[in-house]
């Protein structure tokens, strides 16, 4: 009998929610989840244990499992819960053995087990000892033998997730060697898509996206990422390196640009544009230095201009916010636009930087006003995604403070570089590179 396979889940399903590790649903102070608690005496019945291995006469549990009282069986008739009489006889069982507590297997060094014998049925290899002799032991029988095309369709769904074709199911049904199916394994275990099929899994628990989520869910590009992981598998990388790279790839000794992309595992989830920031999301580590740094700062501190007021670090790496005053007709905007940007330009300038690109917002809440073309929209993105390839440093976002809506209209209408924004203000965009 093993505790993990047979005793555990009957703890963990039928007693865990009173005797658990919630002590918010604690019942009587007792927890069967560790042997210490089980084993001791209970605190409200004094005298008495839970479990007195070997001897059930001791055990309480033993006397109120099989107790038709309801005032004093378990599990209490509240709780909706019931012990069928083969979990009651395992329980039992366990009790009479010792009452042995064990680790979960993940946590248990793996030791080679004695292979079982079979008898009357054919065995193609050892693993078939083990599945043969569960089957005998819960009164079944195998199936039948299942067709060459079917086999070559499960396992090529399994390893790719694409069905054979035509060709390689005539090939497979024609090799009439002893080895036939290991070489489809094989053919199926060498191909890239092999990869992308078990790739799909890692994404799905890394909550892999190419958009950004929230209200705006605006598009990201992680293919990157999602290339690495597929080559991981491809390339048969130890689990070790596979979790240690996405982790902290950046933080090991001299890290190769493919243990940097792993790291993207760190910025999958969900990420909140504008306002509602979390500012440390945002944050850099220093190549030099690794300490975590922000370039926005830097370059207020090393201009000497007071915008902390209006500076607020966002998206990758750095990208800054900063607003106008309330401007009162297109002329202010324009000039007070103009002279952030100058403002921001010069400074960037003196630290060894310039501009890469600019584009405008892609989104509107306004059906009836001009925005950029689709197609030259996504030229601008291609263009500001390509910058931030080349070592993006900062973005700077500048909102025009509009105390009408129509006005802000106006605005956007009469230029390019001006669309609203979430709220009643208008906006550019400037991408600062080395």
């Amino acid at each position: 009998m093993s505790f993990v396979e047979d005793v555990k889940p009957i703890l963990s399903d039928k007693c865990f929610s009173c005797h658990g590790p919630d002590k918010a649903k604690q019942k009587a102070g007792l927890r069967l989840d560790m042997e210490a608690s089980a084993y001791g005496p209970l605190p409200e019945s004094p005298g008495k244990f839970a479990i007195v291995p070997g001897n059930l006469n001791k055990s309480e549990l033993y006397h109120r499992i099989l107790s038709s009282d309801p005032d004093y069986m378990m599990p209490h008739p509240k709780s909706h819960l019931s012990l069928s009489a083969r979990e009651k006889a395992i329980l039992i069982k366990w009790i009479e053995t010792g009452a042995v507590y064990k680790p979960h297997w993940a946590f248990v060094t793996p030791q080679k087990k004695a292979i079982p014998d079979i008898f009357n049925l054919q065995v193609n290899n050892p693993i078939d000892n083990f599945i043969l002799s569960r089957l005998q032991r819960e009164g079944l029988q195998p199936s039948p033998a299942a067709s060459k095309e079917l086999l070559l369709r499960r396992v090529s769904l399994d390893l790719t997730g694409l069905p054979p074709t035509i060709d390689e199911i005539n090939s497979f049904v024609n090799d009439k060697s002893s080895n036939a199916y290991e070489k489809q394994v094989d053919r199926l275990l060498s191909s890239p898509h092999y990869g992308e099929k078990m790739a799909t899994q890692w994404l799905d628990l890394a909550r892999y996206a190419d958009s950004y989520g929230y209200t705006v869910d605006r598009t990201r590009d992680m293919s990157v990422y999602r290339d690495w992981v597929i080559g991981a598998f491809n390339n048969n990388m130890s689990y070790k390196n596979f979790i240690h790279y996405q982790l902290a790839g950046d933080l090991m000794p001299s890290p190769t640009k493919e243990m940097i992309i792993a790291t993207a595992f760190n910025r999958n989830h969900p990420q909140n544009m504008e306002g509602g920031i979390i500012e440390e999301e945002f944050q850099t580590i220093d190549p030099e230095t690794r300490d975590l740094r922000s370039h926005m700062s830097k370059i207020v501190e090393g201009g000497k201009i007071s915008l902390q007021e209006r500076v607020k670090a966002e998206m990758h790496q750095a990208v800054v916010e900063v607003g106008t005053d309330i401007c009162q007709d297109v002329d202010e905007a324009f000039m007070d636009v103009s002279a952030l940007r100058k403002t921001i330009s010069g400074i960037a300038e003196s630290l060894g930087l310039w501009v890469g690109a600019s584009g405008t917002h892609p989104f509107s809440h306004w059906q009836s006003q001009l925005i950029t073309e689709h197609v030259r929209y996504n030229e601008i993105v291609n263009e500001l995604q390509e910058a931030a390839r080349s070592n993006l440093i900062f973005g700077l976002h500048v909102h025009v403070g509009m105390d009408n809506r129509e006005m802000a209209i106006h605005i956007a209408n009469s230029a390019r570089y001006f669309l609203p924004h979430a709220c009643h203000s208008s906006f550019c965009a400037i991408v600062i590179v080395h």
